[in-house]
C-alpha cells in the first residue's frame, strides 16, 4: 500500500481549516483494507486515511478530503471515534444515521465553502511562488 504525499497547498488549507497540524496523517492509496469495505471511497483510522482510489483522484474531491480529515483530526485523534464505537453505532443506527457520519456530513456542509476558498488561496500562493 503506497503512501501518498498530499500536495502542500492542501496540507496548508487543512491546517488552517482545523487550526491544527495534519502533516502526520498518512494517506494510503489503493488500500486493500479500504477495498474490503465495498463501494466506499475511503475509510479512516487514527492518523490514517485509507483510500480505495489513487491519491491524485482524492485530492480532486474537496468534500471527500474535508470529510475524511474531519474523521481523523476531530474524531479519531481525541478518542471520540474508535473502530468499536463506529461498528456499534452503525449496528444501532445504520450508516446514514451513524452519529459520526452525521456530525462529519454536517461539518462538511457547513464548511466546504470556506475550505474551497482556502484551497484556492494556497494553490494560488504555491503557483505564485510564495
Amino acid at each position: 500500500m503506497p503512501e501518498y504525499t498530499m500536495p502542500t497547498y492542501l496540507i496548508n488549507a487543512l491546517e488552517e481549516q482545523f487550526a491544527e497540524s495534519v502533516s502526520q496523517v498518512s494517506v494510503i492509496e489503493h488500500s486493500w483494507y479500504a477495498a474490503l469495505h465495498g463501494k466506499i471511497l475511503a475509510t479512516t483510522r487514527r492518523e490514517k486515511i485509507l483510500l480505495n482510489m489513487a491519491g491524485d483522484t482524492f485530492t480532486q474531491l474537496p468534500e471527500l478530503v474535508l470529510h475524511e480529515y474531519y474523521h481523523v483530526v476531530k474524531q479519531w485523534r481525541y478518542g471520540e471515534l474508535s473502530a468499536l464505537k463506529y461498528i456499534l453505532e452503525s449496528a444501532k443506527n445504520g450508516y446514514i444515521n451513524n452519529e459520526f457520519e452525521v456530525a462529519t456530513n454536517r461539518y462538511v456542509q457547513e464548511n466546504i465553502g470556506t475550505f474551497s476558498l482556502l484551497i484556492n488561496k494556497y494553490r494560488y500562493d504555491s503557483w505564485a511562488g510564495e
